[in-house]
């Protein structure tokens, strides 16, 4: 079984980024508040967090500046650029694509590959895919327009 860290290694640019959307804040305090706003769910390690936080500072999406902690230690501070902010909307807009993408391949019945219309938000995805337009078969329906844009790849690795 795949643990949360797997799901969230592909998405730590975009997590640390929308953090650092809220406030300026060091290292450790972004590791605290995804922690904590997640319900403990995701946690990252000091490993991750680092290397990630210097490559988005080097991509130019954070800046960090020496600043002296509420502790009274000098610690590096991150906050997002404009680019970054740009590059926020670009990455939510990409995992929204994704995480719609995958609910409606799991609402699917295992027997029959139909929607599950036991789940309330069935028959709204079904309809999105075509699935009550007349001449338009269960699974041969477009997809949304939601989800028009860039396609994302997604490679599994069991």
């Amino acid at each position: 079984m795949s643990k949360p860290s797997d799901l969230v290694q592909g998405t730590l640019d975009m997590l640390l980024l929308k953090i650092l959307a809220l406030e300026a804040t060091n290292g450790f305090a972004v590791s605290q508040r995804l922690k904590q706003v997640s319900g403990e769910v995701l946690q990252v390690s000091d490993g991750s967090l680092y290397p990630a936080l210097h490559k988005l500072e080097q991509q130019g999406w954070i800046k960090a500046e020496w600043r002296t902690s509420e502790h009274g230690r000098r610690a590096k501070y991150y906050s997002l650029t404009r680019l970054g902010r740009r590059q926020l909307e670009r990455e939510t807009d990409n995992w929204g694509r994704l995480s719609s993408a995958i609910s409606r391949v799991i609402k699917l019945n295992d027997a029959t590959g139909a929607l599950d219309f036991h789940d309330s938000a069935a028959p709204a995805v079904a309809d999105s895919l075509g699935a009550n337009r007349p001449g338009i078969g269960r699974r041969a329906a477009r997809p949304p327009r939601d989800l028009a844009g860039p396609q994302v790849t997604l490679d599994i690795f069991l």
